[in-house]
């Protein structure tokens, strides 16, 4: 470490190379996975806005409280993620594949925990996010179908994720591309009743979702069974048979990631609470702008993943200035493709906004206000994220990156929100700025930790 801090590393030529190489591959898959998930997820909400306001309120208020549970699935595979890469780096495929086994026992745990939370306190959850009956009958009947289909999605991420790190992505994300249009599809027929089909309005987007993530699934496995040369491709036995000392130490690295992505999911969760005291308006815009604004940013979680695919490799063949490194570039790419998503956010808001015609017109101007500031707060957002998710967690440094996300989320997320707009009753797009305060502050934060070094850890290969 000292000798890190005395030189100055620089890449070879087919270092930079392999890095490039390796970062397009990883990058533009995930960067389609995303664009298809929240494409769909824009589908669902025009699909559902056709409806009125009140059925895209109880959606997006469902859609809340199902985030709680992705908070555990994402945050733990993000931390194991570590571990995986670093093994992938060091030739060690069978510890990927125990990698594997770890995040499908963990998202068949989550899925069952949501499937019984939905049925025993749906009317009490919804009720966190708004008070009114007709909202709240709309996202219980909407969750108590869905929730089947996150039990099917989060075990298709387990290998979607572990497929990240190998680097065979094409297959998968073929699967993922032709449910896109079927979901859409059957969006179409289940929510208005065409071709023949009943009509379910927004529960029809539920019981499409479940039935095209139960498809997915299933062609996911049977593409791992049918292919041998897969390096994820193992038997049953083999994927399970680590010791406890090998589920301890990932699971110590993965779980601060649990806790930081659970607790980013509550705060957002009470933060998009916060917004609903303002009206079932503000509910929906906030829906709208949070699907526009991820699909303008989805080059960033492909940067992400890829960042920390790469860095974790490095590291697991032992070389951490190379890790150090790409990570660099990884932040000097985040910091263009910022100026980038901004434009192309503000650019675009115009021509979103005028898709929601059974807005009031009200609601649409706010949602071109509210779209305005969130191309500003991207910037923030998406660097920390690259950071924290690309850079630290590769590390292994999870402690660090809930210590950073401690301070802004919990220390400021939901205080900002209630300032905003109890104390000071301002507009929706006011309030969403005044709370981008805590990406600022986190921004600042995880700058000064990746320039420290202090984020590299490198793991054990054998475990008994």
């Amino acid at each position: 470490m000292n000798s890190m801090k005395e030189t100055h590393y620089t890449l070879t030529v087919d270092q930079k190379s392999d890095f490039y190489k390796k970062m397009i591959t990883i990058a533009i898959p995930v960067i389609i996975q995303n664009i298809i998930s929240i494409g769909l997820g824009m589908a669902d909400t025009m699909m559902v806005g056709k409806l009125g306001e009140d059925q895209l309120a109880g959606v997006g208020a469902a859609n809340q409280l199902m985030w709680l549970s992705w908070g555990v699935i994402f945050g733990y595979f993000s931390g194991a993620v570590a571990h995986a890469s670093q093994y992938w780096g060091a030739g060690n495929v069978h510890r990927v594949r125990n990698v594997l086994g770890l995040d499908l026992a963990v998202g068949l745990t989550a899925g069952a925990f949501t499937i019984v939370c939905t049925y025993l306190f749906g009317p009490q959850l919804v009720w966190l996010f708004s008070r009114d009956p007709v909202v709240i009958g709309y996202g219980v009947d909407y969750m108590r179908i869905v929730c089947f289909g996150q039990m099917f999605s989060f075990l298709t991420f387990a290998f979607t994720y572990n497929c990240r790190v190998v680097q065979r992505l094409r297959v998968i994300t073929s699967i993922n591309c032709a449910v896109l249009f079927l979901n859409i599809f059957l969006n179409y027929c289940f929510i208005f009743g065409n071709f023949g089909f009943p009509r379910f309005e927004a529960s029809g987007a539920a019981i499409a979702t479940t039935i095209c993530r139960a498809l997915e699934l299933m062609a996911v496995i049977i593409y791992m069974v049918a292919s041998k040369k897969h390096p994820l491709h193992c038997s049953p036995r083999e994927m399970f048979d680590f010791h406890k000392d090998f589920a301890r130490e990932v699971t110590k690295t993965a779980f601060p990631v649990v806790i930081t992505e659970v607790m980013f999911s509550v705060l957002g969760s009470a933060t998009f609470a916060i917004y609903g005291i303002l009206g079932s308006a503000e509910l929906a815009v906030v829906q709208v702008a949070e699907v526009v604004a991820n699909m303008a940013q989805v080059i960033f979680f492909g940067l992400g993943n890829a960042a920390a695919v790469t860095i974790g490799g490095a590291l697991g063949q032992n070389d951490p200035d190379r890790a150090v490194e790409y990570g660099r570039i990884s932040f000097k790419l985040s910091l263009i493709l910022c100026a980038i998503t901004c434009a192309v956010i503000f650019m675009i808001t115009r021509p979103i906004s005028g898709l929601y015609t059974d807005f009031e017109p009200s609601t649409i101007e706010l949602l071109v206000k509210t779209l305005w500031v969130w191309s500003i707060i991207t910037i923030p957002k998406m660097i920390n994220y690259v950071i924290i998710c690309g850079i630290l967690r590769a590390g292994g440094d999870t402690i660090f990156s809930l210590k950073i996300d401690l301070v802004g989320n919990l220390g400021m997320q939901v205080p900002l929100a209630l300032l905003a707009v109890l104390v000071f009753k301002w507009p929706l797009y006011f309030c969403i700025l005044f709370v981008s305060i805590n990406d600022v502050v986190k921004c600042f934060m995880s700058i000064t930790r990746m320039l420290s070094k202090k984020w590299i850890n490198i793991y054990r290969q054998d475990y008994m």
